[in-house]
């Protein structure tokens, strides 16, 4: 007799996701406009689980967003979350292991994505992989042309 399969372990209380963003500074003869970003959190099936971020409120420019634009564009989200584009600095967004409509993940394997396009500039992606178990783990966003290397951490809530 075939035996059921055991239900995914649930999501670490108290654990979250914190995504590091460090926008470069560029200097130059002409004006340098901010960036679009989205951050986003995928499945180990490669689905849109999360739209953590998007630094943008100008439609016409958020579409410049291909890849995340291309990943939501079959997934019925409710991305209310695009707020002004940021300087050059260091910020960082928290995910708390839940979907977009707020219910809770199972633990297990996550992709951090981030892309960002300028304006007459770069247009990049990066991302990591965390195993989002019981044990805290951290991962690398590689550096691109608009970001510099930064850290994605996985573990307790910090206050």
């Amino acid at each position: 007799p075939a035996t059921a399969a055991a239900p995914p372990a649930a999501w670490t209380a108290g654990f979250q996701v914190a995504v590091e963003v460090v926008l470069k500074k560029h200097t130059g003869p002409k004006q340098i406009y901010r960036p679009y970003v989205a951050v986003w959190i995928e499945n180990a099936d490669h689905h849109v689980v999360r739209t953590l971020t998007v630094w943008g409120d100008d439609e016409r420019f958020e579409r410049k967003l291909t890849t995340w634009m291309r990943q939501i564009r079959d997934v019925e989200t409710p991305y209310t979350v695009a707020r002004a584009t940021r300087a050059p600095g260091s910020y960082t967004v928290a995910w708390n292991g839940k979907d977009d409509f707020g219910r809770p993940l199972p633990a297990g394997d996550y992709t951090i994505r981030l892309e960002i396009c300028r304006e007459d500039g770069n247009h990049v992606n990066t991302s990591a992989s965390v195993a989002c178990l019981t044990e805290p783990v951290s991962a690398t966003l590689a550096e691109t042309a608009e970001s510099s290397a930064s850290t994605v951490a996985f573990g307790p809530i910090k206050p």
